[in-house]
């Protein structure tokens, strides 16, 4: 299950970057450039992480029931997945959308999204981590239309990133708050 999840949304690769350099050792000596190390994927990536962090990730998954097959539909299976689902399927009637079994996928994407970011960042949340995953999340690239302009592009990263701190809030509530008051940092509080 781990593998699958983590490869299949990019979780584990976006924070595991590094800079390569050294300091001078005197004022005529030149310190080589900072290169940026190549990304750490799958097994390798796993094997880097803390065990404990990986355990309590692996233990989130196992108590949303998320399903072992990565292509399967997303379904609620607990009351807090339940309860959010309910909520955002009431949102999109609201404004006239049609629900279906894609956007549950989705939204039950985001939220998984949000509280395993969380958890493999030590639950250190804010406008910084916020920005990055947005900027570098494999499911937001997926879902944001490559050629939209500029304007289109921000709209789509501040719904879908609104829709992944209100996953948070009922998946993952301590959590939540933080995914919150980044969202509100970076996009805005929302006004009446």
């Amino acid at each position: 299950m781990t593998r699958s999840f983590l490869s299949a949304l990019g979780i584990v690769s976006a924070g595991l970057l590094g800079l390569a350099g050294c300091a001078s050792s005197g004022p005529d000596a030149q310190a080589p450039e900072p290169t940026v190390t190549a990304r750490v994927d799958g097994q390798a990536a796993i094997d880097a992480m803390d065990p404990h962090v990986l355990a309590e990730y692996e233990s989130f998954f196992a108590a949303q029931n998320y399903p072992e097959d990565a292509t399967s539909p997303l379904t609620p299976a607990t009351p807090a997945q339940e309860a959010f689902v309910a909520e955002q399927r009431a949102m999109f009637t609201e404004r006239g959308w049609e629900w279906n079994a894609d956007e549950q996928t989705i939204a039950l994407s985001l939220a998984f999204e949000g509280c395993g970011v969380a958890i493999l960042n030590g639950h250190a949340v804010d406008a910084e981590l916020l920005r990055h995953h947005v900027a570098f999340s494999e499911l937001f690239a997926y879902l944001i239309d490559a050629d939209a302009t500029e304007d289109e592009r921000g709209a789509a990263e501040a719904d879908f990133s609104a829709t992944l701190v209100s996953g948070t809030v009922h998946l993952c509530p301590d959590d939540g708050a933080s995914w919150s008051a980044a969202w509100n940092e970076v996009f805005g509080a929302v006004t009446g």
